[in-house]
C-alpha cells in the first residue's frame, strides 16, 4: 500500500514539475493561454459581447479590438456591477 501511495505522489510531482518547468521556459505561450482563458471565460459578459471576446483568436487581435480605457470609460458598467447586476465585466457574482 505504502509504495503505491509513493508511486501515485512520485508521478503527481512529475506532472506538477514538468508544467511549472513548462510555465517557466514559455512564458509569452503561458501568459497568452492565459489571456485566452480569460476571454473564454469572459465572451458571455456585457464586456465580452461589446467588444467581441469570443472572435479573438490571439493577443494582437485583442489589442486591436479592445480599446485602452479609463475609469470613465468603465464607470457605468461597474455602477451596473454595484447596483447587483451579474456578468458585467466579469462572469457571475464579483465580491
Amino acid at each position: 500500500m505504502r509504495s503505491l501511495v509513493n508511486k501515485l505522489v512520485k508521478t503527481y510531482l512529475e506532472y506538477r514539475y514538468r508544467k511549472i518547468t513548462d510555465f517557466l521556459n514559455d512564458t509569452i505561450r503561458t501568459q497568452q493561454d492565459l489571456l485566452m482563458d480569460m476571454l473564454f471565460r469572459a465572451q458571455d459578459t456585457i464586456l465580452g459581447r461589446r467588444y467581441g471576446f469570443d472572435d479573438i483568436p490571439d493577443y494582437r487581435t485583442f489589442a486591436d479590438q479592445l480599446p485602452l480605457q479609463e475609469y470613465k470609460d468603465v464607470r457605468n458598467d461597474i455602477q451596473r456591477r454595484i447596483m447587483g447586476e451579474e456578468d458585467v465585466l466579469w462572469q457571475g457574482k464579483v465580491s
